[in-house]
């Protein structure tokens, strides 16, 4: 029995030198203990350290203090994100002057008044304004569809396309039909073309030709002028 209270008295003046140990290391060291946190504080305390920007969003970062003016040559739908998966939340018309910046997979933020209102296709944004009245030939055909020992008959097809941004009014068109050696063996003329601004306009007539003269011609040619 005496070594049992003996025992005991020992445990509880250890305890006690234990905690008077502890409390004077710890005035001596006040950063060294660290309370335990809730569940609570230790979620708070998580999330209120930010998370590292991706590549894309420092790239990004870094390209919105250059910006550019463009221009649209052809109407130009503005999406949500980078990316024709992406919804239409706008479209630009053709000629329209914008504000770019931040250049990421061919794709421009794009901005007005200094607002972002989207992205648009790189490919479909250039630096210089498409021209007042411009035009551009996309095709010039002709096929003989009848012929005999007096004259031939040819018919020709011309598509022009109205790459301006106003409408082209009063075109006249030049048909030349030229032998082997590129000579003109005669010529078409077409007058009053009217074309809307981005329209293709596909115009088609036929002449004759006198023979012999029509039995030399090998190839066509087309002059548009206003």
């Amino acid at each position: 029995m005496k070594t049992f209270i003996l025992l005991f008295i020992g445990l509880i003046i250890g305890f006690v030198l234990g905690a008077v140990v502890a409390d004077s290391y710890h005035r001596r060291n006040p950063d060294s203990f660290t309370y335990p946190l809730s569940e609570k504080e230790r979620t708070k305390s998580v999330s209120a350290i930010p998370s590292p920007p991706s590549q894309v969003e420092k790239y990004e970062r870094s390209l919105k203090t250059s910006k550019y003016h463009k221009y649209t040559h052809n109407e130009l739908n503005i999406r949500s994100g980078r990316g024709t998966e992406f919804e239409i939340v706008s479209c630009l018309r053709r000629g329209e002057k914008v504000t770019v910046d931040s250049l990421v997979d061919d794709w421009y933020r794009v901005l007005k008044s200094d607002k972002p209102i989207g992205y648009g296709y790189s490919k479909l944004l250039f630096d210089q304004s498409p021209k007042s009245y411009d035009f551009k030939i996309q095709s010039v055909q002709y096929r003989i569809t009848e012929k005999n020992d007096v004259w031939w008959r040819f018919a020709w097809t011309l598509k022009i396309n109205n790459t301006g941004i106003e409408p082209l009014v009063g075109l006249r068109t030049d048909i030349k039909f030229l032998d082997s050696e590129g000579f003109v063996v005669d010529t078409d003329t077409e007058y009053g073309i009217y074309i809307a601004p981005g329209e293709t306009r596909t115009i088609r007539e036929n002449t004759l030709i006198d023979f012999p003269s029509s039995a030399t011609i090998r190839q066509i040619s087309a002059e548009v002028r206003l």
